[in-house]
């Protein structure tokens, strides 16, 4: 009685045979069938996790604009296809990032080397990198915010000869200080360009002594005179320098009634300011004044104030001057 209960019969699985076992090596083998099963099944476990982590590794989730879905495509072999690959089971690869790639390919009729930029998450293509893409919209922005605020070149040629001027002027002026010419030239960059006004009053004042009734002189020195006048007790006096500005501006007027000899100083300084800075409020300020005072450009004037008080509404000298502005020819426009 006692020894059937420490006895066990099982058929060998390797022969297929019967056999009699005690019932501690019956436990024994019990376990290690168990063990062997359980070492299977985390093998098989192990296996597909390092199966899904290589096609992570190799497969990608692609956006198709013109489908409006996803495709899972072979980063090594470039083969692609519409359905996930099957080992990933319930899981799914991650969505793609949002960047820009480059992608090297050959063109199908010469086989030419060629280069295109590809966003996976949008599945947006262009020949442009983001860098040159991004200076291709700024070109066309500040352009168009030129021809918004009255500052469009007319051609390449005018182009050329603002950045030689803007680039050559303040050298010039240190290697020959005591030319009128270049003494005017510096006055302007230091007016338009670097908004030294104290330095450009400096040197516009220098240039009025040696040459008095010049238009260049006297137009520029009357608008910085209001650019720099704030109306307030402790700045500029409001009405010795409307006076001035205002005296001056009629001496040019009487020399040069066409505005001809101030083009030059409007198109390289004054309107190529406003395309260098087109977000500093005092390039617009001093834009606002020409087309106001010299050009006669009500409404592109009443647009360059706004913008620029936009930028700085805590400027006393803009509010001063588009409120001038709009007081006398404010109902005109």
């Amino acid at each position: 009685m006692w020894l059937s209960k420490i006895i066990y019969i099982e058929e060998d699985p390797n022969v297929g045979f019967q056999r009699i076992l005690l019932q501690r090596e019956a436990d024994k083998e019990r376990a290690n069938r168990l063990a062997c099963r359980v070492q299977t099944l985390f093998r098989s476990l192990a296996a597909r996790a390092r199966s899904r982590l290589l096609l992570r590794r190799d497969y990608e989730k692609v956006f198709d604009r013109n489908y409006r879905a996803y495709y899972y495509t072979n980063k090594t072999t470039g083969a692609w296809q519409w359905t996930k690959p099957l080992l990933l089971g319930d899981d799914d690869l991650d969505m793609p990032n949002d960047e820009w790639r480059r992608i090297e390919t050959r063109e199908a009729d010469n086989n030419n080397a060629c280069v295109y930029y590809h966003n996976p998450a949008t599945g947006q293509t262009s020949w442009l990198c983001e860098e040159n893409a991004a200076k291709l919209l700024q070109r066309s922005f500040r352009r168009f915010l030129a021809v918004l605020l009255g500052a469009n070149p007319s051609d390449f040629a005018t182009v050329v000869r603002a950045v030689t001027f803007v680039r050559d002027a303040e050298p010039t002026y240190h290697r020959n200080s005591r030319g009128l010419a270049h003494m005017v030239n510096y006055a302007l960059i230091c007016h338009c360009f670097q908004f030294d006004y104290c330095q450009a009053r400096i040197l516009y004042e220098k240039a009025l002594r040696r040459c008095p009734s010049h238009p260049i002189i006297a137009r520029a020195y009357a608008l910085l005179l209001l650019a720099m006048c704030n109306g307030s007790v402790g700045g500029e006096l409001s009405k010795t320098a409307i006076a001035r500005a205002d005296s001056f501006l009629r001496l040019a007027e009487a020399n040069d009634r066409d505005g001809r000899t101030f083009r030059a100083a409007t198109e390289k300084c004054f309107l190529w300011a406003v395309v260098v800075h087109p977000y500093q409020p005092r390039a617009l300020h001093n834009s606002a004044l020409l087309h106001h005072l010299v050009l006669r450009d009500f409404s592109r004037a009443r647009r360059l104030y706004r913008r620029a008080l936009v930028l700085d509404p805590e400027s006393p000298e803009i509010y001063r001057n588009f409120q001038e502005f709009e007081s006398n020819v404010g109902t005109l426009t």
